[in-house]
């Protein structure tokens, strides 16, 4: 995402939708263009356009060229809740990690548990 300063009370958002199919190149300096696309020979003609322009585009994507034009203290605030959620999406998945470590050394325990128990039997 690019934030653009801009003297507007609200917010602007432009962006580009990927109205094609992915396109992917290999290490064998091939390029691949998925079957199931509806336009294979548009998508071709524009990687082979950005290439020719030295220019690299994420056609896997559906959404690019994000550009978000607001004023300063709009794209701080933009910044921050950005940040905050990741920061909460982050924590979130640390504890998950944290109950599913949890969760396997108590399956641990419980599987030399039963081997002990077996040996008594």
């Amino acid at each position: 995402i690019e934030y653009k300063e801009d003297n507007i009370n609200n917010i602007k958002v432009e962006y580009k939708i990927n109205k094609y199919c992915k396109i992917d190149s290999d290490n064998h300096n091939g390029i691949q263009i998925w079957g199931n696309c509806d336009n294979p020979i548009k998508l071709g003609r524009e990687f082979i356009k950005g290439v020719n322009n030295k220019k690299i585009i994420a056609i896997d994507d559906d959404i690019s060229n994000i550009v978000v034009y607001a004023s300063k203290s709009n794209i701080e605030k933009l910044k921050k809740n950005k940040d905050d959620y990741l920061d909460k999406q982050n924590k979130h998945q640390d504890t998950i990690n944290y109950y599913e470590k949890k969760l396997y050394e108590y399956e641990e325990k419980i599987n030399s548990l039963e081997r002990e128990l077996n040996e008594y039997r």
